[in-house]
């Protein structure tokens, strides 16, 4: 794929890759999966999580408040997709995302279901 749209980074795979142009005609990156868990923290399946959880203000995806890209690679490295998540909310060690989690919860599901594309590519 030819793209330099990042929500495409989730149809990566064995035999997928992206080639996103930088800007300004100053090359292009590849990205396989080892570069999408580099440039994202997470691998290629969690990107849809990813983005349901923090957010993408340029497609209009609310997230979940106070969740970054940080506390969202934490989130899914400790307990895996926004539906597992929103199940173990209780678990969330730290309380202000906790809070969020359980007061944002179903908009983060809808968050991750807006930038989920492609489920039948896999």
């Amino acid at each position: 794929m030819v793209t330099p749209d990042k929500d495409y980074a989730q149809l990566v795979n064995d035999s997928v890759f992206l080639y996103k142009p930088s800007r300004m005609g100053n090359g292009i990156e590849i990205y396989d999966r080892e570069k999408v868990e580099e440039k994202f923290g997470v691998g290629p399946e969690f990107i849809a999580d990813f983005l349901g959880l923090k957010g993408d203000a340029v497609d209009n995806i609310p997230g979940i408040p106070r969740v970054g890209d940080k506390t969202a690679v934490a989130l899914i490295k400790e307990f895996g997709t926004v539906e597992q998540i929103v199940e173990r909310v209780d678990d969330i060690s730290k309380k202000s995302i906790q809070k969020s989690v359980r007061e944002n919860g179903q908009q983060g599901l809808l968050s991750k279901q807006r930038g989920t594309f492609g489920a039948w590519w896999r």
